[in-house]
């Protein structure tokens, strides 16, 4: 057997500041993470094989915006299995409801609490995670 590496992350998120912030609570707890800056080069992870453990990924962003990168995800069968976590300052009816028709596996209201993302990206990050959606505000 190979060594046990940590899951990985993919954070597609455009506020850097943000970003950091994310990044170190993640690795903190354990995770790998790859930054992805905007919704365009989050499109080209269909091409991937390589799959992660979960995906972050910010609502609103310049160029392809989350629900963009989401259905594109997942339309592409070996994608469909990866947890996917919407990131978003709108806590909107229309914005949760975008979140379910992609079907997002869980859900983040700005600003983000460390310790909410955390526990969510652990719990969906887990092999055996339940399929249901969550919402953190």
């Amino acid at each position: 057997m190979g060594q046990d590496k940590n899951p990985q992350v993919i954070l597609v998120e455009d506020d850097q500041p943000l970003a950091r912030l994310m990044i170190y609570c993640l690795q903190q707890a354990g995770f790998s993470v790859e930054h992805i800056m905007e919704g365009r080069s989050a499109l080209e992870m269909v091409n991937r094989q390589q799959l992660p453990a979960l995906i972050i990924i910010d609502y609103l962003m310049p160029y392809a915006n989350g629900l963009r990168v989401t259905n594109a995800l997942r339309a592409d069968s070996l994608w469909q299995a990866v947890p996917i976590i919407c990131i978003s300052d709108l806590l909107s009816e229309d914005t949760m409801i975008g979140s379910l028709r992609l079907r997002s596996d869980g859900f983040l209201t700005k600003p983000i609490q460390p310790e909410k993302l955390v526990k969510l990206a652990k719990r969906l990050s887990a092999p055996d995670h339940e399929i249901d959606l969550i919402f953190e505000d």
